[in-house]
């Protein structure tokens, strides 16, 4: 904008100006004569009018008026006066396709519609926002499904469309978006069509070759198999023409005439064997040998055993109802089958992401998620009793303010008396948020705070929130957010609900490009919370650490990430953080020493006194030198445990390692060594420890064309157990889990959530798995006295 200080040079040019309009009478030299006008008569000469900027996203990326010749009318639409337009500056970084074509326009309007042109273009901000939202998700599922189509032999024909829409989908108008929209939703039903029915072919296949086999091994005394035989034709007949259901049938026919038969000849083993035994016994009885009955009843008693039948038939780890557990002889604690725990009233084909977990003192475990009602994105929260029954579903992202319906990504904390505390960030209709609500034990939400009420959030965002509690009920929570730069906060929000102020943490003196992300934190029982975080410094990436006391007084900023002083280029990435009882913490992330990318481990005291940097990822087959996303828990006795993915050769592998209080590192050990471990891509790992040492570890890998979830125990001494695949629904049809996330309660029960692909949509899936123990005499009593 031209300015000028002298009005009486300004009044003459304002006469010219008008006399020009006069005796030339020319629309054009009228148009270019007021904006002339208008940008050089000063403010005191126009107090009532006022520029406002109103570019939303580059020129490539599609305006909500259309051509800018008609900004002034869609202004005007809306009550809006546009006493003219212009262009303050080009070039920038365009926020949404990050072209370097962004031109920030603006226009002339009375300062009374300031606010209400700030309201339209927030709306319309969030719209772009949101379908651009709606576009990745779309593209990257459709992608996705294409890609796992091509591993499974199925012919696809889509591919064109989805390299045309690739990047450019959320840039078309709102008429060809809706078709685009319309195409790619066609593709992705036909292409889940037929991989539901490649899927269930497969199925059916392995169905009909276990049966099969059953067949053959069953083939013996008393057992006539042909009628089963001639289920399985019929069974493959109808599996050649995809009528699953029928094929279906017909091998729980053949399998169900086999098992009947076994039961009739067990029965007739057994009568024969009563009878035989009952005339003996009066034999002898007769006959008063009382050492010979004793002998008779010892051998009855051995060939029942070896029978296997008074045996509960839990296998190592069995799946059963939770509800069925009291009922079943001989079972301590075993692995329930899978629950979907997504199952609210909007759930029709909306997709839920992003679950959490927590547990409390009492085994109960609360999870929260992002999922779709009839507007948009919302949290919602579930609690899941000791038992496994699953509690009324609630959604409590409820504030008034959320106008947009756009809550993603929350966070839990749960305290020993059950009361849960949820963080997420959602759109208030002007810019992100962070909110924070308590669910008491009694499955009753509170009121919704919007706690990022830091004094310089003027307009601009904050993210990805990160929560603790101490055993008050204290709840802390982290994000970042931008003051024009990304800064980290922090607030304490007491055991009444009452947020205390927000304080900016990353104050340290080399925050030189005030770029601080992904804080992250850990609170111990007397509630002094720790907080870490990553920073560019000016040259590079670090990691830094700092203590908030009880009172909430921040301590000295540390950065910890000092172990590559010859390497200033340094790239510290990922921190995560766990605190012990006695004011201990310990934090792992993922550096480069210049050469390789490594997982290091740093413990601070309860003085904020860092310790000796280990560089923890030296296993043998760390070849590719590539490792990642560490996560870390730690046991009552101040040992943490340590786990990550890094690349041996082409693999991607799952790694753990314990470091014991001392700071002494054992022996790396991969744990992704599950037998469908094909192609070795095992990532996202997540870890959890109890009291006792005992660790637990969940991620997702590949299994040929398919993710699923796996899970492992490492006992206190270091020994891993048998890798479990635990997403084992009935309707894993996708054969698309992802992202688990672990809790473990007090009894050594760990309980996994993960959202995977059911056919329609991807749903929440949780399951909680322990150890199975087989007792002879509780399985031998249900086997006299059944339930």
């Amino acid at each position: 904008m031209i300015k000028t200080r002298k009005p009486t040079l300004t009044l003459l040019i304002v006469c010219i100006g008008f006399s020009t309009i006069y005796f030339a009478g020319s629309e054009e030299i009228e148009n270019n004569t007021i904006h002339m006008i208008n940008h050089i008569t000063p403010a005191f000469l126009q107090d009532d009018k006022e520029w406002v900027e109103i570019s939303i996203f580059c020129q490539c990326c599609p305006q909500p008026w259309g051509r800018d010749e008609n900004i002034q009318s869609f202004f005007e639409e809306r009550g809006i006066t546009v006493y003219d337009i212009t262009i303050r500056s080009r070039g920038g970084v365009c926020e949404a396709c990050t072209c370097l074509s962004y031109e920030i326009k603006e226009i002339l309007i009375d300062k009374k519609d300031k606010d209400k042109v700030s309201e339209i273009l927030s709306e319309l901000k969030a719209i772009e926002e949101k379908k651009f939202y709606e576009a990745e998700q779309l593209t990257t599922y459709l992608e996705s499904l294409i890609r796992e189509c091509e591993n499974l032999g199925i012919d696809t024909e889509y591919k064109e469309l989805l390299l045309s829409l690739s990047g450019s989908l959320p840039f078309l108008g709102n008429e060809e978006y809706k078709e685009a929209v319309d195409l790619c939703s066609i593709a992705v039903r036909s292409l889940e069509e037929k991989k539901k029915n490649f899927l269930k072919a497969k199925e059916l296949e392995e169905k009909i070759e276990n049966a099969e086999k059953e067949i053959k091994n069953s083939k013996g005394f008393l057992i006539n198999t042909s009628e089963a035989e001639s289920e399985i034709a019929k069974a493959r007949n109808e599996l050649e023409k995809h009528n699953f259901e029928e094929a279906q049938n017909h091998v729980e026919k053949a399998l169900e005439d086999i098992s009947r038969q076994k039961r009739l000849r067990n029965y007739m083993y057994l009568s024969a064997g009563a009878v035989v035994g009952i005339f003996i016994i009066l034999t002898i009885y007769k006959r008063r040998g009382y050492k010979f009955l004793i002998l008779l009843l010892l051998a009855i008693f051995v060939l029942i055993i070896l029978s296997g039948v008074p045996f509960a038939k839990i296998s190592d780890h069995a799946e059963i109802e939770p509800e069925d557990i009291p009922k079943t002889p001989g079972v301590s604690a075993v692995h329930w089958a899978v629950q979907k725990i997504s199952t609210h009233v909007n759930n029709r084909e909306t997709d839920d992401y992003f679950p959490q977990i927590a547990t409390d003192a009492s085994g109960n475990s609360y999870v929260v998620w992002h999922g779709s009602n009839r507007h948009g994105l919302v949290i919602y929260w579930v609690k899941i009793d000791s038992s496994g029954i699953l509690g009324t579903i609630k959604e409590i992202s409820t504030h008034e303010d959320n106008k947009m319906w756009y809550s993603s990504y929350p966070q839990i904390a749960v305290d020993p008396s059950g009361n849960s505390y949820v963080t997420w960030y959602g759109w208030d209709g002007h810019d992100k948020e962070i909110y924070w609500v308590k669910v008491d034990s009694s499955g009753v939400p509170g009121t919704v705070l919007k706690i990022s009420t830091h004094e310089d959030n003027t307009e601009e965002d904050d993210y990805y929130p990160q929560i603790a509690v101490d055993a008050a009920g204290n709840s802390y929570v982290v994000w970042h957010g931008c003051d024009g730069n990304y800064e980290v906060y922090w607030v304490k929000i007491d055991s009444k609900g009452v947020p205390g102020a927000v304080l900016k943490i990353s104050t340290h003196e080399d925050n030189k490009q005030r770029d601080d992300f992904n804080p992250q934190i850990a609170a111990d029982a007397s509630g002094n919370s720790y907080v870490t975080w990553r920073s560019i410094d000016g040259r590079s990436n670090g990691v830094y650490w700092v203590k908030i006391d009880s009172k909430g007084i921040p301590g000295s900023i540390v950065q910890i990430s000092m172990h590559h002083a010859e390497y200033m280029e340094k790239t510290d990435y990922h921190p995560q953080i766990v605190a012990d009882a006695l004011g201990n913490s310990y934090v792992t992330w993922r550096g480069d020493d210049g050469h390789n990318k490594h997982i290091y481990w740093a413990k601070t005291d309860p003085k904020g006194i860092p310790g000796t940097i280990l560089k923890i990822s030296t296993h043998e087959d760390n070849t590719g030198k590539y490792n990642g996303d560490p996560q870390i828990a730690a046991d009552a006795a101040g040992n943490s445990y340590v786990t990550w993915y890094g690349r041996n050769g082409p693999d991607l592998e799952t790694y753990w390692v314990k470091i014991d209080s001392k700071g002494v590192p054992g022996t790396v050990l991969k744990i992704s060594t599950h037998e469908d471990n094909i192609e070795g891509y095992d990532f996202n790992p997540q870890i959890a420890a109890d009291a006792a040492g005992n660790s637990y570890v969940t991620w997702y890998g590949r299994n040929g064309p398919d993710l699923e979830i796996y899970w492992v125990k490492i006992d206190s001494k270091g020994v891993p157990g048998t890798v479990l695949k635990i997403s084992t629904h009935e309707d894993n049809k996708g054969n698309d889990d992802r992202r688990p996330q672990i809790a473990v309660d007090h009894s050594g029960i760990s309980h996994v959530v993960w959202w995977g692909y059911d056919g329609n949509d991807h749903e929440i899936y949780l399951s909680s798995i322990g150890v199975t123990q087989e007792r002879f005499f509780g399985g031998f009593i249900s086997f006299l006295f059944p339930v």
